[in-house]
This record gives C-alpha cells, sequence and structure tokens, in this order.
C-alpha cells in the first residue's frame, strides 16, 4: 500500500480513489496536488532529492515501484540519443561492446554513480559516433520495414475484402431487381394463378440462394483449410512399439482373482476390436490406441470372478 501514498501529503489512493500519482526523471513520486502546489510556476525542486524539476516532465507512476518508472525514462533519452544498429557496426564484436556500453551509462545514471562523468562519456560517445547517428536516425531498421510490410499487407487485403463486399452486395441487389421485374411480368403474361406464380418464383430464389451460400461456405473452408491444415505426421513402426509391450502390462495387473485377458495384439488377431472405433491418425499422434480402453474394460469386467467369499 506504501507505493499508493503520495510521501508528501501521505494522501492514498485507499481513501482518495481518483489519486493520480506522478513521477519524475528523479523517480520519486508525488500526487498530482501536490505537483500543483509546488510547481506552480512551471519549474521547482524535488522535495526528496531537491533536484530541480520540470512540471512538463511529470507523468502517472505505471510500475509499483517508482525506480522502474526511473530507469524506463532513462532508456528512453538514451536510446533517443544512441541509436545505432547492428548494422551500423562491421562485427557482431562491436556492436555487443557498444550495447554493454550504453547498459553501463543507463546502469550508471539510475543509481547514482559518477553521473557527472557519465554524462560526460556520453557526449563523448555522441561526438565520435555523429556521423553514423545522424544515417541512423533517418534509416529504417529491418525491424520497422518487416512491420510496415505487414501493415501494407493487411490494408490491401482489407481494401479487397472490401471491394468484394460492395460487388456482392450490388450484384445482389441488382439479382433481386431482376426477379422483381420478371415476377411482375409472369403475372400479367402467365395463364396460372397469381399463387401459382408467386409460389413458382419462392422455390427459384430459395434454390439461387442456397447455391450462394453454399459456394460462400466451401470458399471459407478452403481459405480455412489453406492456412490451419497441415500434413499429417508421419508414423513409423518404432512409434507405436510401446503400445504393444504385454510383458510390462502382465507385471502391473499381478493377480485379478479372473480369467486373464489376452495381450493387445492378441486381442486384434481375435477378433476383440470389431466393435471398437479405429483410433484416428491425430489420436495415435498423441499417445493413444483404441485398445488400451477395449483391453483395460475385459481387465475391469473379468477382475474378481473367481474370487470367493466367506459366508460366515
Amino acid at each position: 500500500m506504501e507505493w499508493q501514498t503520495c510521501p508528501r501529503c501521505k494522501s492514498s489512493k485507499y481513501r482518495n480513489p481518483s489519486l493520480k500519482l506522478l513521477v519524475n526523471e528523479c523517480g520519486h513520486r508525488l500526487c498530482d496536488n501536490c505537483v500543483e502546489q509546488l510547481f506552480v510556476r512551471g519549474s521547482g525542486s524535488c522535495p526528496q532529492c531537491n533536484k530541480p524539476l520540470k512540471r512538463s516532465k511529470f507523468r502517472e507512476q505505471f510500475f509499483e515501484d517508482a525506480e522502474m518508472d526511473k530507469e524506463v525514462d532513462v532508456r528512453r533519452r538514451i536510446y533517443n540519443d544512441l541509436n545505432l544498429r547492428q548494422e551500423d557496426f562491421s562485427s557482431l564484436r562491436e556492436f555487443n561492446d557498444y550495447l554493454e556500453q550504453v547498459e553501463t551509462f543507463i546502469f550508471n545514471i539510475v543509481n547514482g554513480i559518477e553521473v557527472e562523468k557519465t554524462k560526460r562519456d556520453i557526449e563523448a560517445v555522441k561526438e565520435e559516433r555523429k556521423k553514423q547517428l545522424q544515417k541512423s536516425r533517418h534509416k529504417k531498421s529491418s525491424d520497422q520495414e518487416l512491420l510496415m510490410k505487414i501493415v501494407d499487407e493487411e490494408r490491401l487485403n482489407s481494401d479487397d475484402n472490401s471491394r468484394k463486399f460492395f460487388l456482392d452486395k450490388r450484384e445482389d441487389e441488382t439479382r433481386r431487381a431482376k426477379e422483381r421485374e420478371q415476377l411482375l411480368d409472369d403475372l400479367q403474361d402467365s395463364e396460372m394463378s397469381a399463387e401459382a406464380v408467386w409460389e413458382s418464383h419462392k422455390r427459384k430464389n430459395s434454390v439461387l440462394d442456397q447455391c450462394t451460400e453454399s459456394e460462400d461456405y466451401q470458399m471459407s473452408g478452403l481459405l480455412q483449410r489453406s492456412v490451419i491444415e497441415e500434413p499429417p505426421p508421419v508414423l513409423t513402426d518404432n512409434d507405436l512399439q510401446w503400445f504393444l509391450r504385454d510383458e510390462e502390462l502382465d507385471k502391473v495387473e499381478g493377480n485379478m482373482s479372473g480369467p486373464p485377458v489376452a495381450s493387445p495384439r492378441s486381442l486384434a488377431e481375435k477378433d476383440y476390436l470389431k466393435a471398437t472405433r479405429a483410433s484416428s491418425t491425430l489420436e495415435l499422434t498423441m499417445g493413444f490406441e483404441s485398445v488400451i480402453p477395449a483391453r483395460r474394460a475385459l481387465l475391469a469386467a473379468f477382475d474378481g470372478l473367481y474370487c470367493k467369499f466367506n459366508r460366515q
């Protein structure tokens, strides 16, 4: 509950659910009321560390530990200045050394270790790699290019679907208008009664609607299968050997006080599995075979048939 309490005025979210806790670059939290009082002129000092702060830099606390918000802020500022990527270096070793150097800068600033020296080192790196940093700011990374490509493809697919929906809707409206005109012509020219003409048109329209729905369903099924379906796994004899370990099963069963049950292979040879559903390829892949529950049912049925009870 301490992290939900303002350290200056001691107000908490328990007493005031609408309370907002804000943090700045120093990592110390203050409620929004204290920020308004202390930073009326737009700037002021932190009441805990006396560091000069700007009111515009305050933001709502996101993490339970305010130090995490501080680290996120420091990391964002440093990576905004030192934004080199792997393609900017001649070898992976140089890139890893650069990343280690950046992480050292972040650690020192977050924990207050030689802050002024660390800032001077950052400025030195910025000056040393000035040209590379300028090029990197205007160059998109491979991840950004991939993301933009995915977004463009989704936008094109969305446009195609919208266009197809509009064309199908317009085609359906045109077809229904022709059907109404045909119905009026048949009512005028046909020798049948109006009820018979109406029933004939209803049957014809229902058949057309069913055909359209069937085509749409088949197309959607084809699209789903093209995305989801994968080739079935190839099973070998070695994959199914553990299903047929008769000796291990016999050791586990022990004395059942009943007639012995044949092995899984014998059950299949003696036609015990005629009424049992065959296992699918997916079930076999998951480690299931229909002979196992069939044999288990026989074990349960024969168990205890020879058991004799003492009536006394």
